[in-house]
């Protein structure tokens, strides 16, 4: 935890692979939403302890395909500046369309 707030994340499918990256969060202290088109998995995560909270976290960042250009650079420079948080980015569709993360 960074000064005392645990860092938030909202994960995107709870199953296998999302099951497992909330729990790896949580480990670390992280508060974990989870989102799932399958509500009897999104029960199991929550049970499990994968997620604390099923339902997007209003409070999380995020860049999606969804966005028109000029948000989506807004979003990217945000990633951009330096901070003492981390701070992560991953959509396959917004980049599937080009759009180019910083490294």
């Amino acid at each position: 935890m960074t000064g005392g707030t645990a860092r938030r994340a909202t994960v995107v499918g709870v199953g296998l692979v999302g099951g497992s990256i909330g729990l790896a969060l949580r480990a670390r202290g992280w508060h974990v939403h989870g989102v799932d088109p399958d509500g009897d998995r999104l029960g199991r995560a929550v049970e499990m302890g994968a997620i604390d909270v099923a339902g997007w976290d209003a409070e999380a960042d995020t860049v999606n395909g969804t966005m028109n250009a000029s948000k989506r650079k807004d979003k990217i420079g945000w990633l951009k500046k330096a901070t003492e948080k981390p701070r992560l980015l991953t959509n396959a569709r917004c980049l599937a369309e080009g759009v180019d993360v910083p490294s």
